[in-house]
């Protein structure tokens, strides 16, 4: 899996991340599948909103 911004980047070759993703050899793994220009930061995703359960829950407050 290739890393998405160049925080990550940062954080996987600090002495922490290299813990987390099981050593130097597993860094330069995904190094490898990384493309060269990333961005800095990459946004959060907002969470999908099923509006059917939104009007489900309003229509029952309605009826109590």
């Amino acid at each position: 899996m290739p890393l998405k911004s160049e925080a990550q980047r940062r954080w996987a070759h600090s002495p922490t991340g290299v813990k987390a993703l099981g050593g130097e050899s597993a860094v330069a793994e995904w190094e490898k599948e990384t493309p060269k220009n990333i961005p800095e930061r990459v946004k959060k995703k907002k969470p999908k909103v099923n509006h059917n359960l939104r009007e489900a829950d309003f229509r029952r407050k309605l009826k109590k």
